[in-house]
């Protein structure tokens, strides 16, 4: 209920944090910043430093005190600040330090990055030489943000817009910005709305892997094939849509991906996809790893390259968990150029079954041929198998 940290135990938190000396990870979380909060960080030997001001922004009294507690961090690696709302105070403290890792997360309060704040984030972003991954979430995208992205030598970037989707007025300032990152190898954006001009600054990227996620609707088909298919060094692709549909295998046709993970917003897939999933599958002729969130499972053509299949399942019951096993080695035989497919499984348990029903599975499983049952476990409702099946 405090708002800060009392002035008066300064001392005592300042003397107790530096006698941790084996410690290599602090996470703090008030609703106000203070100045003894500061005070007690610095010189300390931690490796990751998180810190949560929940009612604000830093108090432009402490900028200098912070600056100075945080350039003291000097085995400081990994850093997460999550405020109520920036604040030049903030990106100054930031400037030079050699994290390689940063995450800045405003809260929904403050719908973007202040305009006035640009240059300041901008020049501190820059400075940190060392930073090889950043995140950020904000409620609402901004100008001023993706111009503070540009040039940056980042290998791995996530963008959280909470609130909304892409502004279209910022779509020449995202895609010149994302066009920049010549190092960037990992790109994972989440937002309320998609957008063409999501889809367009995607396009020609270098990256290897990308996660899109948030209430993806997948309409714009062609713009959204179009980027996909433009990134040609694209190994991991991972999709959270609103609804799955068939435009959804027109955007994945013919891919040079190695995994795909594809998942609906509200947990599994919509059922009805195992025609044009399977189609679309087939013609991903490198794809060695697939992970399916869905609401139940139907035989899928896989494609000869695949090694390992994970699928993630709403309630089950007994039998029908067993059913879902016997389509597997059918699946199997069309794998021709791999002699074994690694299978993962992890079923929701029904709430009004006895688990004694479940356990019998892992005996039901042994039986079946060329099958090995590699883990099998029930925990938190949950069923987890994985099995290796051996092809014919």
């Amino acid at each position: 209920m405090q708002g800060c940290l009392n002035v008066d135990h300064e001392e005592s938190l300042s003397q107790s944090l530096l006698s941790l000396t084996q410690l290599e990870s602090l996470s703090i979380r008030v609703r106000y910043d203070s100045l003894g909060l500061w005070k007690a960080l610095h010189g300390l030997n931690i490796k990751s430093l998180s810190l949560s001001i929940m009612q604000g922004g830093w108090n432009v009294d402490h900028e200098e005190s912070l600056s100075q507690s945080l350039s003291s961090l000097t085995q400081l690696e990994t850093l997460s600040i999550r405020v109520g709302y920036d604040s030049p105070g903030l990106w100054k403290a930031l400037h030079g330090m050699n994290i390689k890792s940063l995450s800045l997360s405003l809260s929904i309060m403050q719908e973007s990055l202040n305009v006035d704040h640009e240059e300041s984030l901008s020049q501190s972003l820059s400075s940190l030489t060392q930073l090889e991954t950043l995140s950020i979430r904000v409620g609402y995208d901004s100008l001023g943000l993706w111009k503070a992205l540009h040039g940056l030598n980042i290998k791995s970037l996530s963008l959280s817009i909470m609130q909304g989707g892409w502004n279209v007025d910022h779509e020449e300032s995202l895609s010149q910005s994302l066009s920049s990152l010549t190092q960037l190898e990992t790109l994972s954006i989440e937002v309320k709305y998609d957008s063409p001009s999501l889809w367009k600054a995607l396009h020609g990227l270098n990256i290897k892997s990308l996660s899109l996620s948030g209430l993806l609707y997948v309409v714009l088909v062609e713009s959204l094939s179009q980027a996909l298919s433009s990134l040609t060094k694209l190994e991991t692709l991972s999709l959270e849509v609103k609804y799955d549909s068939p435009g959804l295998s027109k955007a994945l046709h013919g891919l040079n991906i190695k995994s795909l993970s594809l998942r609906g917003t509200w947990r599994g897939l919509n059922v009805y996809h195992d025609e044009w999933l399977s189609k679309s599958q087939a013609s991903l002729t490198k794809l060695e790893t697939v992970t399916l969130y869905v609401k139940t499972y139907k035989q899928i053509e896989l494609p000869q390259s695949l090694k390992y299949l994970n699928i993630y399942c709403d309630g089950f019951l007994p039998s029908k968990v067993l059913e879902l096993v016997d389509t597997l080695p059918t699946c199997t035989q069309k794998v021709g150029s791999n002699l074994k497919l690694r299978c993962s499984l992890e079923i929701l348990i029904v709430k009004n079954i006895p688990l004694e029903e479940y356990t019998v599975i892992q005996q039901e499983l042994q039986t079946r041929k060329n099958f090995t049952v590699e883990r099998f476990k029930i925990y938190d409702r949950k069923l987890e198998t994985i099995c290796v099946i051996q092809s014919e």
